[in-house]
């Protein structure tokens, strides 16, 4: 589409059809579906122009649209032809899912990969991580870090989860994300591409800075409260542990896979 072809409409009513659907979207279970996402704040926005993802549809407030902000990002949006709906302040927090909306919101198309286009040495696997904030900081954590791919398990929070989207800050839309299915079938299809299976672990794992973690591997990380199930560990080649002082008695599991991985690229030498 041109840019003098893209569509601008003004919405003045919550019973518009299209403010109807993002509604649905914001509101909706996120399954393990391809779909359509919401990508919400100036950030994002930038980063999914940037990313050359598909971008359905962009809904800004009023007040956004004759911002400084507004006018750096709407050129953008009419040079990448993505149709654009104006509404006043009152339908955009309506369409919101943030308590200090930024007045932009798009909506994009994201998929998930089949596990058997995986391909690399060095992949997170996610097992129950319930909380998408702490799934879209393993996201950012593995692209920091030159990780090849970030597969996630049912029983995970969907990594398209708009929270789990901010809390990439951009990272999921430029990191190649897999469908794992559930945990056996995913630990055996890692290790039908010669990928040795590391499960990060609370305690009674070998320290991490003495593993050996040259050699191809996914990290597997457990759930904010449960970790890794006893049916998976029994996948796994070896069981790693952060060493921790004090009362403390487990870390946050980006914090632990932020660790891990660099420890992973130290031993290989590689500048991150």
């Amino acid at each position: 589409m041109a840019a003098s072809d893209v569509t601008v409409k003004t919405l003045t009513s919550l019973d518009n059809p299209l403010v109807k659907s993002i509604r649905r979207l914001q509101q909706r279970p996120h399954h393990r579906a391809r779909g359509n996402v919401i990508l919400e704040g100036v950030k994002l926005a930038r980063e999914a122009l940037s990313s050359g993802m598909e971008v359905r549809q962009a809904l800004v407030s009023t007040d956004f649209a004759h911002s400084e902000a507004g006018r750096a990002l709407l050129p953008r949006l009419e040079a990448a032809g993505v149709p654009r709906a104006v509404v006043d302040e009152q339908i955009f927090r309506h369409c919101s899912s943030l308590e200090s909306p930024e007045g932009v919101l798009l909506v994009g198309r994201l998929e998930l990969r089949r596990l058997d286009e995986l391909t690399g040495d060095l992949v997170l696997l996610a097992v129950g991580v319930q909380d998408p904030g702490n799934l879209g900081a393993i996201a950012r954590v593995a692209e920091a870090g030159g990780a090849s791919a970030l597969v996630v398990c049912k029983g995970t929070a969907h990594p398209f989860h708009p929270k789990a989207l901010r809390g990439s800050m951009g990272s999921l839309l430029r990191l190649t994300v897999f469908d794992g299915e559930d945990p056996q079938t995913a630990s055996a299809a890692l290790k039908k591409k010669g990928l040795c299976l590391v499960a990060c672990v609370p305690r009674g794992g070998l320290d991490f800075r003495e593993a050996e973690l040259r050699r191809p591997i996914a990290l597997a990380l457990g759930g904010e409260s449960s970790g890794l199930g006893e049916n998976l560990l029994r996948w796994c080649d070896v069981r790693l542990s952060v060493p921790m002082q004090g009362r403390v008695d487990s870390l946050n599991v980006a914090v632990v896979a932020g660790l891990v991985l660099y420890e992973a690229v130290r031993q290989r030498g590689v500048a991150t």
